[in-house]
């Protein structure tokens, strides 16, 4: 076994940048992303788990299915 490499870029295409970036405390960071910006992340890696059954742990566990942060209008 290896890693699974998996490319999260596309999940951020629905959004600005200036959505999903750090401005905090008057510092502006133009790489990292804020808490919206991991959230998508962190879906977008856990659906690829969850689909791929890849941990098999994922039958009763669906804490990121409805989380309003990634609501689009």
């Amino acid at each position: 076994a290896g890693l699974i490499p998996l490319d999260i870029l596309d999940a951020y295409k629905f959004y600005q940048p200036d959505e999903l970036r750090v401005h905090d405390g008057g510092q502006y960071d133009p790489w990292h992303p804020n808490a919206k910006g991991h959230l998508i992340a962190a879906k977008t890696v856990y659906d690829k788990l969850k689909k791929d059954n890849i941990a098999g742990v994922f039958d009763n566990h669906d804490r990121l299915k409805d989380q309003p942060a990634l609501k689009r209008d």
